[in-house]
């Protein structure tokens, strides 16, 4: 069994972030099944927090990230949800 590292995440487990890499204008894509307080944080590599939020008693769905103007590069995105825990990366060009 050979696993597509280019795939495309699945729904039902993974959060994912897109278009991505992007201008800075980003969306996050979580499945319905993740449901609870969820805590979004963006970190630059030293893991000092650029920006942050936190959406109570969130369900499931896209959200649109309303990040500040970022220099080109590879952002960190921690996500957290109830259990749920997550590092995505965002990519700015």
């Amino acid at each position: 069994l050979h696993e597509n590292p280019l795939a495309e995440p699945q729904p039902e487990t993974y959060a994912w972030i897109f278009p991505n890499p992007s201008h800075g204008s980003f969306s996050l894509a979580l499945p319905e099944s993740l449901q609870g307080d969820l805590h979004i944080q963006l970190t630059d590599l030293n893991g000092r927090a650029l920006w942050e939020t936190h959406i109570p008693h969130h369900s499931g769905g896209k959200i649109p990230l309303d990040l500040p103007k970022l220099s080109p590069g590879v952002y960190p995105v921690h996500i957290r949800l109830g259990e749920f825990t997550q590092v995505l990366k965002a990519k700015v060009y």
